[in-house]
């Protein structure tokens, strides 16, 4: 009898050891986010880098646009030589199935030295074919941005455009991962149509619905 105690107390203990090793391997593969996740690896090989990467390039936020799935992608990047700041911030902006449209290098702390909660970095857009024009835009904003809305600017621009914007913030462990000193946030808008970035102001919006600043995109 003891010998059968003994048994099955070992075969028990084998058990339990192989689901402890199962976990220990499965746990950060279930804790990884996967491909097109936000902390995940793009869906795309991202183009060739704009800087010299520092930090593999992740996803920092996704939505649904008019073009489809959109990921926006960045990597820390080690700053230019002469540089107040040591780290950069490169982001694309990923359509998928698509391309890239556009992409962009700056500095987080030029938001703060400008005293700004938000500063556009990208314009540009579709011209052909007709029936698919549009302009989409990007770029920072700070960490208290929970929205932003885009309103005409212009004499003949009273009537609002047709646009969608996402706002994505990054803080925790996928800011430290991108190796940024603080948190930050960073917007896409896309507009049906072609519009001058002159003719665009993007206003920066906080959790109460206050209006914190505004720009024109003209300024990108």
């Amino acid at each position: 009898m003891r010998t059968r105690a003994r048994s099955a107390l070992l075969a028990t203990l084998a058990v339990t050891l192989v689901l402890i090793v199962c976990a220990v391997w499965v746990a950060p593969l279930l804790a990884s986010p996967a491909k097109g996740q936000v902390g995940g690896p793009p869906t795309r090989r991202l183009p060739p880098p704009l800087g010299p990467k520092d930090t593999p390039a992740l996803v920092i936020g996704r939505a649904r646009q008019p073009k489809g799935h959109m990921e926006i992608v960045s990597y820390g990047a080690r700053a230019q030589a002469g540089s107040p700041s040591r780290q950069e911030l490169c982001t694309w902006i990923e359509f998928v199935p698509g391309e890239s449209i556009f992409a962009s290098c700056g500095e987080m702390a030029e938001l703060r030295q400008e005293e700004r909660s938000v500063k556009v970095e990208l314009f540009g857009g579709v011209i052909e074919p007709k029936s698919e024009r549009s302009t989409e835009l990007g770029g920072l904003v700070a960490a208290n941005v929970v929205s932003v809305r885009l309103r005409p600017l212009g004499r003949g621009r009273a009537k609002p455009f047709d646009a969608r914007t996402t706002v994505t913030q990054v803080r925790g462990a996928l800011r430290k991962k991108l190796r940024q000193p603080a948190p930050f946030g960073y917007f896409v808008a896309q507009i049906k149509g072609r519009v001058p970035a002159a003719e665009i102001e993007v206003r920066a919006y906080d959790a109460s619905g206050h209006l914190i600043d505004s720009t024109s995109a003209g300024e990108a």
